[in-house]
């Protein structure tokens, strides 16, 4: 399945991208990102920066208790049969509505797996948003919620998108979640969700304006705006793309290209 992404910028280079549970960093119009605290609210208007560090450390390990970051009164657990039609609204929320929704049937050895994205309140600027990840239980008859985290009105998130597939190579659907902040530069946050049996892994999150993350072939591919000192925000120079190919523990940077970006 494959879900529509709206634009954002990522620190870049021969570097790892590492996997973490925490950290972020943005990614400056000058095509030199800068490592910063995850964000809660819009990033700050782009400057020129240095080059990024990784941050956190690698970890494929599995995550020993599940990460629910949901509202007291969201369900953590369904006892009744799920499916690619629902009931997705028994995994929200009360009064949320499903804005995108995503169920993968067993196979082998690996469980049903299922996700939804949801949104409450009739504020577009002053909504809850959040994702939650669910997985059957080895019981057909029920499932219990493996992450989840949401976000509250004040970190001025007006929507999320996602994008599902196995970006690390495990047999395993991920998701590719983004936070949309706004801002002229598409501002937001990413995050790599990758299921690990009863919970989950974020393999990447990171804050950004500017820039694309798409997935290509079982890999992420970035494409964001390079501008020069005299380029105006409206017009980069080039864009420069990405592969970024998961080694087991972290993503890096495989393939690197640039281009002039289109005359005006």
């Amino acid at each position: 399945m494959r879900r529509a992404l709206v634009l954002g910028a990522l620190a870049l280079g021969a570097l790892a991208f590492v996997a973490c549970d925490g950290g972020g960093g943005a990614v400056s119009p000058t095509g030199s990102p800068s490592v910063t605290p995850e964000v809660t609210t819009s990033p700050p208007p782009p400057t020129a920066s240095a080059s990024p560090t990784p941050t956190g450390s690698p970890s494929a390990s599995l995550t020993p208790e599940p990460v629910l970051q949901l509202p007291p009164d969201a369900p953590t657990s369904f006892e009744g049969t799920l499916s690619a039609d629902g009931p997705f609204d028994a995994l929200v929320p009360p009064g949320a509505e499903i804005l995108d929704a995503w169920f993968r049937e067993p196979s082998g050895e690996l469980l049903a797996t299922a996700g939804v994205v949801w949104g409450r309140g009739a504020d577009p600027f002053a909504r809850e948003l959040g994702v939650v990840l669910w997985e059957r239980l080895p019981d057909p008859s029920g499932w219990r919620a493996t992450y989840a985290f949401t976000d509250g009105p004040a970190r001025g998130v007006l929507g999320i998108s996602v994008d599902v597939a196995d970006v690390t190579s495990d047999g395993i659907d991920d998701a590719l979640t983004f936070e949309s902040t706004g801002g002229s530069g598409a501002c937001g946050r990413w995050r790599v969700l990758a299921p690990r049996g009863g919970g989950a892994d974020v393999a990447l999150r990171r804050s950004t304006c500017d820039a694309q993350i798409s997935i290509v072939g079982g890999d992420l591919e970035l494409r964001e705006a390079v501008f020069e000192p005299d380029d105006a925000h409206c017009c980069p120079s080039a864009f420069r793309t990405t592969t970024l190919e998961w080694d087991g523990s972290a993503f890096v940077a495989t393939d690197v290209r640039e281009e002039p970006a289109p005359s005006p």
